[in-house]
């Protein structure tokens, strides 16, 4: 009978905070209740006092309803754990629809069109030491590779701007049968290309691309009757570049031109 009777207590004092104010755990020990079972019932009842035992996990029924799950405790290190079974995840959801997921796969972004929004200043992707930035974008899109960065698939595309070498080092081409190509938008900015000989007479080529300094190579791709010695006779810097033969030589030459980074 003693039994039923607290049951009944409890309900009725369950029932009374959803149309009272919210009972202390004072209130429940004065209706001889012990001090876990009134922190207890606070917790069940408002929600707003109760304390978890530190290292103690919050549980929940499972779906099924055969097992409890571990969800939320602070531990012996004063750390929040969130928790989920070996089978399932822990997902940050907005109005019940996931955002976030956190599995045994790794840190899911659930969005198609998912952002990662940083500071003020720069996001880093640190090492495991956590004294290194393995990669690092600024907020204005300047981003630093520590070690290198490898492409395994597709192109390098630059739009804006150079690929600078800063310190003294090579670009290598280590794959067997690899090319450098380079293709010009226009004939006015090319820096290579073909020119036609006229013997003595300078030939003016009008390209961007021959600068003061620049180093421009002649390679022969004809025939003529007389083989002269061709050379770069003349450039205007960001023009244009003229050659000049020192015999009859009217043969074509193909030309490239490689100059110092500014």
């Amino acid at each position: 009978m003693k039994k039923i009777l607290s049951i009944l207590i409890v309900l009725l004092a369950l029932c009374s905070t959803a149309i009272a104010q919210p009972r202390s755990a004072n209130y429940y020990v004065g209706l001889n209740f012990s001090d876990i079972q009134a922190k207890a019932l606070v917790a069940l009842g408002n929600g707003a006092d109760g304390v978890l035992s530190n290292n103690v996990y919050l549980k929940a029924r499972n779906a099924a309803k055969t097992a409890n799950l571990s969800l939320l405790k602070a531990d012996s290190s004063n750390n929040t754990k969130l928790n989920a079974p070996t089978a399932g995840g822990v997902s940050l959801s907005i109005n019940d629809s996931n955002q976030v997921t956190v599995d045994t796969n790794g840190l899911n972004l659930i969005p198609t069109a998912s952002r990662i929004i940083p500071g003020a200043t720069s996001l880093s992707l640190r090492n495991n030491a956590n004294n290194a930035d393995n990669l690092i974008c600024t907020d204005a899109g300047v981003c630093t590779v520590r070690a290198g960065a490898t492409i395994t698939a597709g192109n390098l595309t630059v739009t804006n701007g150079n690929i600078n070498v800063s310190a003294a080092k090579d670009i290598n081409m280590s794959v067997g049968l690899a090319t450098l190509a380079l293709q010009e938008s226009t004939a006015g900015t090319a820096c290579s290309g073909s020119v036609t000989a006229n013997a003595t007479t300078p030939v003016v080529t009008n390209t961007t691309c021959a600068t003061t300094g620049s180093r421009i190579f002649l390679t022969k791709t004809s025939t003529s009757t007389v083989n002269g010695s061709c050379y770069i006779s003349a450039i205007s810097n960001g023009v244009s570049f003229s050659i000049t033969c020192l015999a009859t030589d009217t043969g074509t030459y193909n030309f490239i031109i490689f100059h110092e980074a500014p």
